[in-house]
């Protein structure tokens, strides 16, 4: 599979902007499900400055296609402004984002209209087993808000978290520095066929400066009767980002770092940003749940 499938579609733009059947156990706060965000890597060096052109470009071939958005998932995209594959919110234009998606055999397509804002969206499938969508906000023919998803939660290989090395958490951190507030989720299953311990958390950072959101989300499978997450270890269900003023559905209703963890935010951007795999807090249940 190349383009994304209209089942796919909506699957991964549910994943994106969130369900919340899967929590329980009297969340104190509105609860925030399995979505997920953004940035790029300091192993792989920054690519030259992409240049959006509003002169149609020959569409590549699937396998063209694929190997090249693998490519901006793997490396730095340098903008003189905080961007996402030189695509600028209040600069870039729709003609510019309609050439450069339908160039990269994305499946580019208005999908509504609220107000005087235009929805488009930009897809891609990977073997069924996980993809990329793109939220684009037009307004005037200019991107407003820009949303990205990457979704895992099918991912067949071992370790998805080498298909993004542009978008993990420490190149993110490196590249934005110490984020302004960083907020948790953690969730249950309410279905049943879930091993025991089964448990999902969220970590969304906030950069006000680049006025950007970045949310990731993991699985535990060990999760009882302790919590203890390591993001850089833990399986990746995916992850989101927003990017733009007044972003479109952004994640809320999450418990503050300093709560859900003894760590403070220089301690986690320390953590995230070193050379080890052993990363790990512990997460406090009653911090997220009301007593029964």
């Amino acid at each position: 599979m190349r383009h994304l499938t209209y089942r796919s579609l909506i699957f991964l733009m549910v994943y994106l902007y969130g369900c919340s059947s899967l929590n329980q156990e009297k969340p104190t706060i509105p609860p925030v499900n399995r979505a997920t965000l953004f940035a790029a890597t300091i192993e792989n060096p920054i690519t030259p400055t992409i240049t959006l052109t509003a002169s149609p470009i020959p569409t590549l071939s699937p396998q063209v296609a694929e190997n090249a958005i693998k490519q901006m998932l793997n490396e730095e995209t340098q903008c003189a402004r905080p961007c996402l594959f030189g695509i600028i919110p209040e600069q870039t234009t729709l003609k510019e984002i309609q050439n450069f998606y339908e160039h990269k055999n994305m499946n580019f397509k208005r999908t509504y209209q609220e107000g005087r804002k235009d929805y488009y969206e930009a897809g891609f499938g990977f073997d069924e087993s996980w993809g990329i969508i793109l939220t684009n906000i037009v307004e005037a023919g200019i991107v407003r808000n820009l949303t990205l998803g990457l979704s895992f939660v099918n991912y067949t290989g071992s370790t998805p978290q080498q298909e993004w090395l542009a978008f993990r958490p420490n190149a993110v951190l490196e590249r934005y520095g110490r984020p302004s507030n960083i907020e948790l989720n953690l969730s249950f299953p309410v279905e049943s066929g879930f091993p025991p311990g089964t448990a999902w958390y969220d970590i969304v950072m906030y950069f006000p400066d680049s006025d950007l959101i970045v949310k990731y989300a993991y699985e535990l499978t060990n999760a009882s009767p302790k919590i203890t997450a390591c993001p850089r270890t833990d399986k990746s269900l995916g992850m989101s980002m927003w990017l733009g003023k007044e972003p479109h559905s952004p994640p809320v209703g999450i418990v503050s770092l300093d709560k859900a963890t003894t760590l403070s935010l220089e301690e986690f951007y320390d953590f995230l940003t070193t050379n080890s795999q052993t990363v790990c807090f512990d997460l406090n249940r009653k911090d997220f749940f009301s007593d029964p």
